[in-house]
């Protein structure tokens, strides 16, 4: 199912969804075909990104922008109360960009273990780094969201702190003993297949910064084949060839 992001007084020069970002003008409202699930959005002002991230699940986004903090807020009662039987009826879909068909495929994979009841405390919450310890969707989802909070953002504007986050969850994971690796197999299985999805589409400065952890990648996939558990092996050689 899919649904409308109204945005509302929003600057009116680019907008972001996601990854894809667009040039617009006056009379632009949001999104529409947005697909159940996290997404961000971000508007251009004095040409800085200013952001938000949203769930959408079974009624439409709308939000306003405030000019003075600046940023995205919710509407007051009465406001809404006009927008969104336009925002239901279709009434403002010539108004509205669709969201690319494509691009849904591949942020679904991305998103794909955040859901409405954990995003707030994954957007939040910088969590230790425990892969022995934690549930395998907890690990998952603040994995993917570590990738996210850098993926959505041009690199002059990238955060350090979310940066050294996303290296330290990839640390983390080369560095797992083969007692772990085996006991989590299928977590780790599930972890390079992540990982590949995000390297495959990280800008290539980033691809440069990641290269300082080569020698730990190595070293992580040799000890994923000295376990001699199959699918361990398996993965560990598809991840060989991906990065080398």
């Amino acid at each position: 199912m899919t649904h409308h992001i109204i945005l509302k007084d929003i600057p009116k020069s680019k907008v972001q969804i996601d990854l894809w970002p667009f040039d617009i003008q006056g009379g632009f409202r949001g999104f529409q075909k947005v697909h159940e699930g996290l997404h961000y959005i971000a508007t251009w002002l004095h040409d800085k990104p200013v952001g938000m991230w949203c769930y959408v699940s079974d009624k439409p986004i709308i939000s306003g922008f405030d000019w003075n903090i600046p940023g995205f807020v919710d509407l007051d009662s009465e406001s809404e109360q006009l927008i969104r039987p336009l925002a239901e009826s279709g009434a403002m879909d010539t108004k509205l960009i669709s969201y690319p068909d494509l691009a849904a495929i591949q942020w679904k994979q991305l998103t794909c273990y955040i859901h409405e009841s954990n995003y707030h405390e994954l957007l939040d919450k910088i969590p230790p780094i425990a892969l022995d310890i934690e549930t395998e969707d907890t690990i998952l989802a603040h994995f993917q969201m570590a990738f996210l909070k850098i993926i959505v953002m041009p690199e002059a504007f990238l955060n350090p702190t979310d940066w050294n986050n996303w290296n330290d969850w990839i640390s983390a994971v080369y560095e797992v003993c083969n007692d772990v690796a085996i006991a989590k197999s299928d977590i780790i299985c599930q972890m390079i297949d992540l990982l590949i999805l995000q390297q495959k589409i990280i800008p290539p400065a980033y691809t440069q910064k990641l290269k300082a952890l080569s020698d730990a990648a190595m070293r992580f996939i040799n000890r994923l084949i000295e376990t001699k558990v199959t699918k361990l092996s398996i993965k560990a050689n598809h991840y060989r060839f991906f990065l080398f």
